[in-house]
């Protein structure tokens, strides 16, 4: 009985199987359909080989698993098993929808062909490109594609018949594993790197989390190289996540900051700090970069002022296309603008990589002249601006299959690369390749190491600072690496250098070093030692400095107007030289705002903040000197548009009353206000109605209000004082009393080819789309607002006509030439594209220029002298240095200066006596601190005479041995064409000099 019941079980089992089978295969058929149209091949693979179990001769099922397998790494040989086994049923009438279609459709030919050209087999490739193409129209929508296999498959085939000279080397399994590794970026000096990989963590945190396609997510590994140059086990980076992709893109030139791409908002670019040896929280790149299509790859030239990338935003040539941005003088990046032909095609082109030499960008494409799937070329910047006509690298660097993202090194000879070709450790391996026959690159890399000795920890506060020893420019700062003591710097050749080791802010050890000139790449290494304990000590040509006790002295601080909001730790102060823009030193803030005082002997300098974490910073915050003694003067700062901190000069104004004859203006003063009413300068009025005005630049908005007054502010008008076309008007404000407003407001002007209808709208946005304003807009032209001086106008026209906002641009500008320019973009908002700059006048030329040097021999030779032309004799002490304007103290802590009193008391211990000669001289541009530049050229001789004599006899050379036989004072130079920007012209006659005579 118990037999026969069992039996009935497995029938009715067997009838329920059979009968689910029959009805589920439609259902699976589509469920398989579906994954396929979600691009998740994996699935469909799992659903697919199911059904082929229950037909096994079904080609439409072979088809499908053809496809799909043709779309997932390493499965070539199984794409190909399948679309061949289904190309016997083709047929003119298939049905892509039924699930009783047994048979496969035209389109087979064209999916085998292009893994035939992905497996590296070109001449099939053809030959079913071709069998396609006779089977289809021309419009045929894979038709064109299919005529472009054919002309990447001829080009696969004539490149690897005539290979580059290459070596090839996969980077082994430390790097690379069995899963999929890309996206390599390295440091300068390539002894770290940073890349992508799908691959299980060493503690399987992400063991059950994977994406679509049954991988795990991309995360962000990071490699040393070991004193052998062998690469370390990989690290993960602590902001990789596990639930979601996260990918390298680009490391910058310092090696400290790392950009990523990160699967958000369809794709996004992201940027991480390096600070005390810790990777931040990515922050993402601003909307100019970032857009709500897909952006992936990001690259960032090496003099920091133009950002590549690549997106599929609308308005392209192709798929995806490379853009590029420029650096506005707010250090904010600018409109992104399409790099057009001839590097843009209309198929796919991205990850682009510019070079540390500035000039030659590598990037992949399937465009071009193309072996097949993503190939990577490169082109050159031309001296118009222009590029040149890509080039393809080659086979075996390119394949059939697909190679994305390359790094090359600095001297152009290897390029780090992924490629998905056969016989690597997982589905996509990287490379290192070898160009024997590659031209150097034209750049010169300083490394350096610094050295502890054995067993000390890493200081964390060690930087390194290069600047130009002619100008005192700053040129570039690094911080080593913790791991190796290793630091890399990109300069350029023909110029001799100084190098400053700072510990925890002080100096510890210098040295000046020249680099040749020559279009060859050349790398200058150092090595430095350091003793945490003994920093006291002397080496050639180096001078090392003895940490002391900090007095109390000068310190710049950043801050708010509002006291309640706090600068944020971390962002970078610059020095600039307030004639010539260049770097001089540049600080780190610390919680405070407090950064490093630095006394520029002979420039005036105003400052810039980098890395902006609070933009308000620019329009609601100042830069103040405490501690400052009386030789420096009270310094109160200001940003102006392009967030410069810097001392405004005063101008003069007046108050009067038209209608009042003889009016009091007993306790009057003018306060300069801001947007927010916050004070910016004060000034008293005196008992003739004068009073202090401050030339604050034409972008800042200010308001002001005039207090104290025994007369109705309606009836007054404010005057500032200039030439009678420039002179200003400040008129009562009709809503607020006492507060004044200029009579001309400041407009923007839509400039192009068309003219604006009367009443349409000017929209001020902020970068989260918020309405801050509407303006109307009257003959062209609309009321100007100051957003802030940190932050990129964004402006839409409510236009019926978008075509307009394509063919004019809008236009600020001010009385002294300076502005902006804004572009739209495809939803017609204008961004900021330009900076105009005050109008220079004319600079006539005076004198003949002074030859500069041309060769390394010119160069050296200029160096090493010491510019001190009234002597002939090899054993006397010279000493010679420029002043900026007004400028009359010497750097005693040079090493010029220092060499030179070590020459002195050399003369003086071998019993000689001191006998010095001085001459000085000052330029014919007026002095505003001195009586005439006679007295300011003598002052300079004097002040010089006393200071050596000082110094000297600190040293223990008494009076006796210290004679001045000669001092002079000269001026001379061009006559001077209000042009006191023209440092180069007048500098050279701004100077004193030493050198001694007759010394026994």
């Amino acid at each position: 009985m118990f037999k026969n019941i069992y039996l009935l079980v497995i029938i009715i089992s067997f009838f329920s199987l059979s009968s689910w089978s029959q009805e589920s295969f439609a259902d699976r058929f589509q469920d398989a359909n579906l994954s396929m149209e979600d691009k998740k091949y994996n699935q469909a693979v799992e659903i697919l080989e199911q059904l082929l179990i229950e037909d096994p001769d079904n080609a439409n099922l072979q088809y499908r698993l053809g496809v799909c397998y043709s779309h997932l790494p390493l499965k070539d040989e199984l794409a190909i098993k399948y679309l061949e086994a289904a190309s016997d049923n083709v047929v003119s009438n298939y049905n892509p929808i039924y699930h009783t279609e047994k048979s496969a459709p035209k389109e087979l030919f064209y999916y085998l062909a292009t893994v035939y050209l992905d497996f590296g087999k070109p001449k099939d490739a053809i030959e079913n490109y071709e069998l396609f193409l006779s089977q289809v129209g021309k419009k045929h929508i894979l038709a064109k594609k299919a005529r472009h296999g054919i002309e990447s498959s001829n080009t696969a085939i004539e490149m690897m018949a005539d290979p580059v000279d290459v070596e090839v080397e996969n980077l082994g399994p430390k790097i690379n594993s069995k899963y999929d590794e890309h996206s390599p970026v390295l440091t300068l000096d390539e002894q770290i790197i940073y890349f992508t990989s799908q691959r299980l963590r060493v503690d399987s945190s992400n063991a059950d989390y994977l994406d679509e396609n049954g991988d795990y997510f991309e995360d962000i590994y990071t490699s040393y190289k070991d004193e052998n140059g062998a690469w370390t086990d990989p690290e993960i980076l602590p902001f990789s996540r596990k639930k979601s992709h996260d990918a390298t893109s680009f490391i910058s030139a310092s090696g400290n900051e790392l950009y990523i791409y990160r699967e958000e908002q369809n794709g996004t670019i992201l940027e991480s700090k390096l600070v005390d040896n810790s990777w931040l929280t990515p922050k993402r790149l601003g909307s100019n970069i970032n857009s709500k299509e897909f952006e992936n790859h990001v690259s960032i030239s090496s003099d920091n002022q133009m950002l590549f990338f690549s997106s599929d935003r609308k308005g392209g040539l192709g798929g995806m296309d490379i853009y590029y941005c420029k650096r506005l003088p707010n250090g904010y990046w600018g409109l992104a603008q399409n790099i057009g032909a001839p590097i843009n095609t209309e198929y796919d082109d991205q990850a682009p990589n510019i070079h540390p030499d500035g000039k030659t960008m590598y990037f992949s494409s399937k465009g071009h002249k193309n072996m097949g799937g993503y190939d990577i070329l490169y082109s050159e910047i031309q001296e118009d601006g222009s590029w040149s006509k890509p080039e393809n690298l080659g086979y075996p660097v390119n394949t059939t299959s697909h190679e994305q993202v390359f790094f090359v090194s600095p001297d152009g000879k290897r390029g780090y690369y992924q490629s998905h070709g056969v016989g690597g450790y997982g589905s996509g391996d990287i490379y290192l390749m070898s160009l024997k026959q590659a031209k150097e690159t034209g750049l010169t890399l300083l490394k350096g190491k610094i050295v502890l000795p054995e067993g000390a920890p890493f200081p964390d506060k060690i930087r390194i600072l290069v600047t130009d020893v002619e100008t005192g420019k700053f040129i570039a700062e690094a911080r080593p690496n913790p791991r190796n003591g290793s630091y890399v710097f990109i300069i350029p050749p023909g110029k001799n250098y100084k190098l400053t080791y700072e510990l925890d802010g002080q100096e510890f050890y210098s040295e000046t070093t020249f680099v040749p000139l020559g279009s060859e790449y050349k790398e200058i290494k150092k090595e430095v030692m350091l003793d945490p304990v003994k920093l006291a000590a002397e080496q050639d040509g180096a001078v090392i400095v003895e940490n002391k006790t900090k007095e109390i002295t000068p310190i710049w601080q950043l801050r708010f107007f509002d006291s309640a909001k706090k600068v944020t730790e971390g962002q970078t102060v610059q020095y600039l030289s307030a004639k010539t823009g260049n770097v001089l030193y540049q600080e780190k803030v610390d919680n405070a705002g407090f950064f490093k005082f630095h006394k520029v002997e002979n420039d005036e300098y105003i400052f810039r903040v980098q890395n902006l974490i609070d933009a308000d910073l620019c329009d609601g915050g100042e830069i103040v000197l405490v501690n400052g003694d009386s030789d420096l003067g009270q310094y109160k700062l200001l940003a102006d548009n392009n967030c410069v901190f810097k001392k405004y000069t005063e101008n003069s104004a007046y108050v009067y009353y038209p209608s009042i004859a003889s009016p009091n203006y007993s306790g009057a003063k003018v306060n300069y206000l801001d947007d927010k009413g916050n004070s910016l300068f004060s000034s008293v009025v005196d008992s003739k109605g004068n009073f202090s005005h401050y030339d604050l630049p034409s972008f800042r908005n200010y308001i002001v209000k005039l207090d104290g007054s025994n007369h109705p502010c309606a009836d007054a008008v404010i005057t500032i004082n200039g030439t009678k076309n420039d002179r200003i008007f400040l008129m009562p404000d009709k809503n607020r009393d006492c507060y004044f407003v200029p009579s001309q407001p400041k407009q923007f002007k839509y400039v192009g080819t068309d003219t604006l209808a009367p009443g349409v709208i000017a929209r001020y946005l902020a970068e989260n789309g918020t309405t801050l304003y509407d303006e109307k807009v009257t003959n062209n032209s609309f009321k100007y607002h100051l957003l802030s001086s940190s932050t990129p106008y964004r402006i839409k026209l409510l236009l019926n006509d978008q075509t307009l906002c394509k063919s004019g641009e809008m236009v600020y500008k001010s009385n002294d030439g300076s502005g902006m320019k804004l572009k739209a973009d495809n939803d017609c908002i204008y961004q900021v594209y330009d900076i105009t700059e005050p109008i220079k006048p004319k600079v006539e030329q005076v004198i003949a220029e002074v030859k500069e040097p041309k060769t390394d021999a010119e160069i050296k030779e200029k160096f090493e002298s010491t510019l001190v032309q009234n002597s002939a004799s090899v054993n006397q002490a010279a000493y010679k240095t420029n002043f900026g304007y007004n400028k009359n103290s010497i750097n005693v802590n040079s090493a010029d200066f220092k060499k030179f009193i070590n020459e002195l008391l050399a003369i003086h211990n071998n019993g000689g006596v001191i006998k010095l000669s001085v001459e000085s001289g000052a330029s014919k541009v007026p002095t505003s601190s001195f009586k005439n530049n006679e007295d300011l050229a003598r002052l300079r001789a004097v002040k010089a005479k006393d200071l050596v004599t000082q110094v000297l006899k600190s040293k223990g050379v008494p009076d006796a041995k210290i004679s001045f036989v000669n001092i002079s004072y000269l001026v001379q130079g061009p006559d001077y064409a209000k042009d006191a920007y023209n440092v180069r012209l007048y500098e050279p006659f701004q100077y004193v000099k030493l050198w001694s005579v007759n010394n026994k």
